[in-house]
């Protein structure tokens, strides 16, 4: 993922379901998670399946629950079984959830036993660049549902800018603050640096939202409160700064073992590296400067400025796409000893979660790097956490966006009670339907038994394989109960037999092309099995920009668009592309999916490109520099052409003075008209040549040139 962002582009690439309600889980099936490779003595089973999962929580004992939310605003309270109690909040209609927006983080007061407060991470407000990220108080109540009267807001003013680079995880630290994790809003870093923004920051603030007063910068001149309601942030260093310079810390992980506060901050890379930091007070991690131990966007051998805290680990392009979640291995958790003191981290891109150990404390790379789960797809292993099981114990529990979302836990079973784990191939097809069931990766201490019921009335004792016809339409649970000596275990897969449903996509038509800031009409229907029309209710649309960089193709990632259930007909608005460099591959994709009265689904897909102009920008004379700027910021192209989309702006720049082959030059203007140096350009529908148009200078004016 070049240039790439947070895991929330994420919650856009899976197919979501609504009822009239709200937000609805999809039915298991007929997709199935492809399947994941986890060491010898541990084992991978499905929790529950959940749209858009973001972040987890766990309340204490002696009664743990699982706490879920989802980036679209809803939060999800289970049994540690995956049984869902019920949904604690739904703030949908206040929250922005396109992009990577929406609800992001959670975290439990450390005495939530006795003050029963949970803190959310959510962005507030209309979908635009004034959306801001805001943390939020609530108490819960004993039912598990949050009380909406008691919300307070705790920290305000978070730069949503782009949409994009929210950061968005919060946690209290053994300390009893409470630190919360933001991105540079998508503004190519410049925010980062600047310490009167709360943005590229991690921030510690008290539980009521005030600012400690041992922050490292609390003390500076003219330091101020940015985080308080009035939105007026000023000029002056923020006072909940806590360390700095971070790209897109999506994620970051408490040590629980630790004596003092201890984190990891996983934060996302741009080309070439992504990096882990450890928290230090003050620190300046150096993007937009430096990226992973590099200079940004360079693989150098490790050369770590002295400026800048130097990041613990790193991973460059060919293990890693997009860093996610993090979780320290608990002590106590029953783990091989080789997982003592392990931090195990998530990559989105290559489906997969790594394992560090740390083997010295020296050197510039101190912790040496494992694979601990592989397989994943994409899509995977968005937030990473340890907690208890229905059978005591700690395990890993990981979100994913596979078939519309997931909730994931990996336990160490060796010589442990079984395990079930249950595939099914068919999930979907037509009556008579024939499905190969398969139990065999159900874990435990031999010997293993299988009992098998198929929801259709039919039931056996068996082997951990075996085949059974389904002769009736219908969904049908299906389910494998696992035994030995120590207890047993179940798991469940749902078969659905029946035709599908036709689906028509009317609008956009094929070959319908897009201008930037349009506003592009959705039409469909579709028909059951049995040609019947289903109503606009069984409908789901979902509108995806696919980023694709020319230098980095291989690494497709999406953000959201539009995402709405019920409708036959819609629109939304034509995005711009993220940057220059993903203006020639760039498209956007819309889906649309039926789903008729036996939860049986199709989707139908159509891709929608953007109306690409070139644009040549060269001087006279020639081969002197202009530059370019989006949102990663200026880049040269003298004498070359860029792709631009029509109804984009883009910032063209070209120095006041420069020098080629010992001659000073002067700026006089633009060919087309422009006389100052730095110009907005709109594109239009078609070609276009700009050119910078120079004379001769004195070369005393030299030492004056920079770039912008």
């Amino acid at each position: 993922m070049p240039k790439k962002h947070s895991p929330l582009h994420f919650a856009l690439i899976v197919i979501l379901s609504l009822s009239s309600q709200g937000w609805a889980p999809l039915p298991q099936g007929p997709a199935d998670t492809p399947s994941a490779t986890v060491p010898s003595g541990f084992t991978d089973t499905l929790v529950t399946g959940l749209n858009s999962p973001t972040a987890l929580a766990f309340t204490p004992a002696p009664d743990p629950k699982l706490i879920a939310t989802r980036q679209s605003g809803q939060v999800e309270v289970y049994e540690l079984s995956g049984t869902l109690i019920t949904t604690a909040v739904n703030i949908d209609p206040e929250v922005c959830s396109d992009w990577e927006r929406g609800l992001l983080g959670i975290a439990l007061d450390p005495n939530f036993a006795a003050n029963r407060y949970a803190y959310l991470f959510a962005n507030f407000g209309a979908c635009n660049s004034s959306n801001d990220g805001r943390v939020v108080r609530y108490t819960v109540n004993g039912n598990w549902t949050f009380d909406t009267g008691s919300r307070i807001t705790i920290i305000d003013n978070i730069p949503s800018i782009q949409g994009n680079h929210n950061g968005g995880d919060i946690h209290f630290g053994q300390d009893g603050k409470l630190y919360i994790s933001v991105g540079d809003s998508g503004t190519g870093g410049s925010l980062a640096q600047d310490k009167s923004t709360l943005a590229g920051k991690i921030l510690r603030i008290n539980a009521d939202g005030t600012p400690p007063t041992d922050n490292p910068f609390y003390s500076e001149g003219g330091a101020q409160r940015c985080g308080d309601s009035d939105g007026d942030t000023g000029s002056g260093t923020c006072r909940e700064i806590y360390a700095y310079g971070l790209r897109n810390p999506f994620r970051f992980a408490m040590d629980p073992n630790a004596t003092g506060t201890r984190f990891f901050i996983n934060d996302v890379g741009q080309s070439t590296w992504e990096e882990i930091d450890e928290n230090a007070a003050g620190a300046n991690y150096g993007w937009p400067v430096r990226e992973g131990p590099c200079p940004i966007g360079q693989s150098c051998s490790p050369s770590l400025p002295s400026a800048y805290t130097d990041p613990i680990h790193w991973l460059n392009r060919s293990a890693a796409g997009s860093i996610t979640g993090g979780a320290f291995v608990p002590d106590g958790s029953g783990w091989p000893t080789a997982y003592d003191d392990a931090y195990l981290f998530g990559d989105y891109v290559q489906g997969t979660v790594y394992r560090i150990n740390r083997t010295s404390t020296t050197g510039t790379n101190q912790y040496t790097r494992s694979t601990f789960i592989s397989g994943l797809g994409s899509s995977s292993a968005v937030a990473l956490m340890f907690g208890p099981t229905a059978g005591g114990g700690q395990a890993l529990y990981y979100t994913n966006y596979q078939n519309g979302g997931e909730i994931r836990r990996v336990t160490y079973t060796a010589g442990a009670p079984p395990v079930a784990a249950l595939s099914a191939t068919p999930l979907a097809g037509p009556s008579p339907l024939s499905v190969n069931f398969d139990a065999s990766a159900s874990t435990g201490g031999a010997p293993l038994t299988f009992s098998w019921d198929f929801g259709d009335g039919a039931s056996t004792a068996g082997a951990a394989t075996i085949q059974h016809t389904y002769t009736s339409e219908g969904v049908f649970t299906a389910t494998v109960t696992v035994l030995n000596t120590t207890g047993s275990s179940t798991a469940q897969r749902v078969i659905q037999v029946g035709t599908p449903p036709v689906v028509t996509l009317s609008d956009p038509a094929p070959g319908t092309t897009f201008t930037v800031g349009q506003t592009v009409s959705l039409a469909g229907s579709a028909i059951d099995g049995n040609s019947d029309p289903l109503p606009p209710s069984s409908l789901q649309w979902l509108v995806l920009l696919h980023h694709v960089d020319e230098g980095h193709p291989e690494d497709v990632h999406t953000h959201p668009l539009f995402n709405q259930g019920g409708l036959a007909s819609a629109d939304f608005t034509a995005p711009p592309p993220e940057d220059l460099g993903a203006t020639a591959l760039s498209y956007v994709e819309v889906r649309l999916t039926a789903t008729d009265a036996l939860g049986l689904t199709t989707t139908i897909t159509r891709e929608v490109q953007p109306q690409r102009v070139d644009l040549t920008f060269n001087s006279a004379p020639g081969n002197l520099i202009v530059y370019v700027s989006d949102t990663i910021g200026p880049r040269a192209v003298n004498n070359a052409s860029v792709v631009g989309w029509t109804g984009w702006t883009i910032t063209a720049t070209a120095p006041l003075v420069q020098s080629m082959t010992g001659a000073g030059y002067a700026f006089q203007g633009w060919a087309d008209g422009p006389t100052a140096p730095q110009r907005a350009i709109l594109v239009g529908s078609s070609d276009a040549e700009y050119q910078a148009l120079y004379g001769p200078a004195d070369m005393l004016w030299l030492p004056l040139l920079g770039h912008p």
